[in-house]
Parts: C-alpha cells; structure tokens; sequence
C-alpha cells in the first residue's frame, strides 16, 4: 500500500534492469508489485484487492478463467463435445506428464460439461445441483486422474463417487468459482428416505470474475494506471512511441 506506483518509462526501466543484472532496490521491487497488481484488476489498490489476490493466485485464475471463455467462444459445443470425445478415447502420454495450456483448459471445459454447472457451452448461474447430477462427472474423474492432476494440479479425492462436490469445487476453483449450497429436501421426499443436498454457482463469485474479464478486455492496462492516478495520458503516448 505505501509503495509508489510508477508511470511507464520508470517501471519498463526498472523491470529492464532487473532481467539484467537483478540490481534494484526494495521499494522499486515493491513499486513494480504495486504496479502489476494495478495494471492487472485495472484498479487502485487497497487492501481488499491484496487479499482478493492472494498472492497472485486469483490472477492465475482470471486468466485461466479467460482462457475457458474464449474456447467456449470460438468452438461450438457440439463441435467441442465431438473433438474431446475422440481425444479422450484414447488419452497420450504427454498428457499425463507435460503442461499443456490448451489441453488444460479443455480438460476444464469437458468436466463441467459433464455437470449441470456448463449447459451447452454456457455457466448457467440458476442449476440446482445434486450428487446424482454428478455421476458422469465423477466417473470421467476418476478414468482421467493422471491427466486431470498433471494438467491442473488438483488431486482427483478417492472418495469423489461419494462427495462429489467437493471435486467440483476443488476443479471450480481452477477458474476462481465455487458452488455454494442452495437447499435440502427433506428425508420423506425422497425415494429411499434420504434427503438432498442441493447446489448453485455462487452468483456473487461469477459476477465478480465476469466484470473483472470484461473490464480487463475493454480497458488498457497502462491507461487504467495513468486514470487511476490522475497522470496525463499524453506522457504514457509519448512514453511508448519512444521505444
């Protein structure tokens, strides 16, 4: 909070002469966070937006949030369910032991297809899930669990068949979402006399993660820092047709 944040020229300057020879001193490596945090959530800081961050691990989840996004946006779903079909039949070994991105973001994408959470290709925010709703889910898991804990570093529960929810929300939380509980039915509503436990999306998280992606999208990183601190957007123009 007491670092100064830096205006472009001085933080290309500084990070430039930390890739060359590490030399800068703790309050230009505490000016530089500052910065990155601000460029990033296109906000000013404060001490909320620290502990959103989480030292920087929200961050990785709007981006890997924004990645999901974007696939779902260029692919269609029947087009998406027909390819990872195919791929899944017969999983390589590099996905089992290298990082891939790309194959991440579709492991993500077909296990939530597998729930009521992604319905045909869309976060739908009013599914009441059910541990009967994750059936498939929890199998597909449980088939994949080299694939899914290389590519994500989640660990596939043995217990997934009986607590099933709580992989969902351990895969949800890749992308920075969770499901929250909902209702209960009561015991003699239900065949056999047991009662259910019903989910949803956390609205409040969703829209959260969704305004940030579409700020992040709409706005530069470097004009929502000069806006922030009130610096003439002039300089920040002049600053970048210098290099």
């Amino acid at each position: 909070m007491a670092a100064e944040p830096l205006p472009y020229a001085a933080f290309q300057e500084i990070e430039a002469r930390m890739r060359r020879n590490g030399e800068i001193s703790q309050d230009e490596l505490w000016s530089l966070g500052r910065t990155k945090m601000e460029r990033f959530y296109r906000a000013r800081i404060s001490p909320e937006l620290i502990t959103l961050d989480a030292e920087r691990r929200y961050r990785g989840q709007v981006c890997f949030f924004e990645a999901v996004l974007q696939a779902l946006e260029s692919t269609g779903w029947s087009e998406f369910r027909s390819r990872m079909t195919g791929a899944l039949a017969y999983p390589g070994m590099p996905s089992r032991f290298k990082k891939s991105r790309k194959e991440a973001v579709d492991i993500v994408i077909h296990l939530l297809g597998l729930t009521p959470v992604l319905k045909d290709g869309r976060f739908d925010l009013e599914a009441a899930i059910s541990s009967d709703d994750l059936k498939a889910f929890s199998e597909d898991s449980l088939k994949l669990k080299p694939i899914v804990e290389n590519l994500l570093d989640v660990e596939v529960r043995r217990d997934v068949r009986t607590k099933p929810m709580t992989q969902l929300n351990a895969i949800l939380k890749t992308i920075g979402l969770r499901c929250v509980k909902a209702k209960k039915t009561r015991a003699h509503t239900v065949a056999g006399g047991r009662s259910i436990r019903f989910y949803i999306l956390d609205r409040e998280v969703f829209e959260r993660m969704s305004t940030l992606v579409e700020v992040r999208k709409k706005l530069d990183p470097w004009q929502a820092v000069y806006e922030i601190h009130g610096w003439d957007l002039q300089d920040l123009e002049a600053a970048r047709s210098e290099e």
